[in-house]
């Protein structure tokens, strides 16, 4: 099922120890409930690589943007 909503999102992560920044939390309204943040300022990690693969699953990306996150991956278990 894919989900459509920010706070969907954030739903189904929750529970598996992954938060974002729902975009409800930047305005008053539902205006930015398609949108989301995630933080890059910790460090790269493995955790982190499993977290974001789990995030782009959950939203249905595929394609060459996946790619950006398997390099992370492989950058996280090298080190």
């Amino acid at each position: 099922m894919l989900i459509k909503s920010s706070s969907g999102i954030w739903y189904k992560l929750i529970n598996e120890g992954i938060a974002i920044a729902t975009g409800a939390m930047f305005g008053a309204n539902d205006k930015f409930e398609h949108y989301c943040r995630i933080t890059f300022a910790l460090p790269q990690n493995t955790g982190l690589a499993i977290a974001l693969r789990k995030l782009l699953g959950a939203v249905d990306l595929s394609g060459s943007f996946l790619q950006h996150f398997d390099w992370l991956l492989y950058q996280a278990e090298a080190a």
